[in-house]
């Protein structure tokens, strides 16, 4: 009688109980949903991909900026005015050859005497002109006083 018991007992532990059922698929769904729509807002309600976004424009400027330092080029900046809450327009040159992760010095077009130093997350927009003569436009004109 025990082996009879003993089979049973076996046999019994195999089968799905009824309170082990299969989540239905509507469950399944209605937790799919419940998860992208956490995840969703979590990505809306995260500032990584603003960072992200900030990064990048911090290295654009960066790099800018580094182009017309080692070229010379005049630079015009236009910054965030914290007072303000506005925008204004700084124009000069680079002091040296490399520019700071963070900030960047201005040798000032107006009064070359005065420096003044812009942090780099400041900055929103940089245009840069060459103000020196290129080295084409000296050819063309050397070629045309040969040519007369």
């Amino acid at each position: 009688m025990r082996t009879y018991v003993w089979l049973f007992a076996s046999v019994s532990c195999r089968k799905e109980s009824p309170m082990e059922k299969k989540p239905s698929p509507i469950k399944k769904l209605g937790k799919l949903i419940v998860m992208t729509s956490t995840t969703l807002l979590d990505t809306f309600f995260s500032d990584d991909a603003d960072k992200k976004n900030q990064t990048e424009k911090l290295r654009e400027v960066r790099r800018l900026l580094q182009e017309a330092a080692t070229a010379k080029y005049l630079v015009v900046l236009q910054v965030k005015a914290e007072k303000l809450g506005e925008f204004e327009t700084v124009t000069g040159w680079i002091v040296g050859k490399t520019v700071a992760k963070e900030q960047v010095v201005l040798k000032l077009q107006n009064n070359r005497q005065q420096l003044r130093i812009i942090p780099l997350h400041q900055i929103l927009k940089v245009s840069t002109l060459n103000t020196k003569p290129s080295a084409k436009k000296r050819i063309d004109k050397q070629e045309e006083a040969v040519n007369e």
